[in-house]
């Protein structure tokens, strides 16, 4: 849904600009005084203390919006970890490792 505002973290969120099945484009928003995520095929973070935004686009948009609102459900004020829920990080990984990947170089 075009505008809605998803989490990435418990500071860092993402607006959905526009969602096709060709393309997805998203702009972020990265809170001051950030830190890096996992090392990844594009980190991207704010280690400045001015908010950050960046807008990129994926394509084609396959499952990479179906991502972000898995992590909208566990950082979002009311997601898993703010009701004190464990999260399996590395079943979560390897179930989209085909939009998010880990550099373990």
């Amino acid at each position: 849904m075009s505008g809605e505002r998803l989490s990435l973290s418990p500071r860092d969120t993402i607006e959905i600009v526009s969602s096709t099945p060709e393309e997805l484009e998203v702009e972020a928003s990265y809170a001051p005084g950030g830190s890096p995520p996992p090392a990844h095929h594009h980190p991207m973070w704010n280690p400045d203390e001015e908010p950050a935004r960046v807008r990129w686009r994926t394509s084609p948009g396959g499952r990479t919006e179906e991502w972000f609102r898995r992590l909208d459900g566990l950082f979002s004020p009311q997601g898993a970890l703010a009701r004190g829920e464990g999260v399996d990080f590395q079943a979560l990984l390897e179930e989209y490792d085909d939009v998010f990947r880990l550099d373990l170089d």
